[in-house]
């Protein structure tokens, strides 16, 4: 049983870290007009159709999107290059310490 258990855990992180690398490709795709003009707000990104969704708060990008995609996973994203508070909070969830200034 905790053989399937694992392996049904590694499916499902395969299947997150895939959204993720091709959330992260679709947003450096559109980077450049999401940062002119919504820098600072939030981007519900879908990766399979390349839909996406901007909105203030991270909650209403989420909600745009989940009615666009009920089924579909998405990748949500603060627009604009990352904040010490985003990249201490990527720390945490790595479990590593980052290292600014070098």
């Amino acid at each position: 049983m905790a053989t399937t258990t694992q392996m049904g855990n590694t499916a499902v992180e395969a299947q997150l870290d895939e959204v993720e690398r091709r959330g992260a490709a679709l947003y450096e795709r559109l980077r450049v007009t999401l940062e002119r003009d919504h820098l600072g707000a939030t981007v519900a990104l879908h990766p399979d159709s390349g839909d996406y969704v901007v909105a203030e708060e991270s909650p209403d990008a989420m909600q745009a999107m989940m009615k666009r995609h009920p089924d579909g996973l998405m990748f949500i994203r603060r627009i604009g290059p990352p904040t010490p508070g985003d990249l201490r909070l990527a720390q945490r969830v790595a479990g590593t310490q980052l290292v600014y200034g070098k």
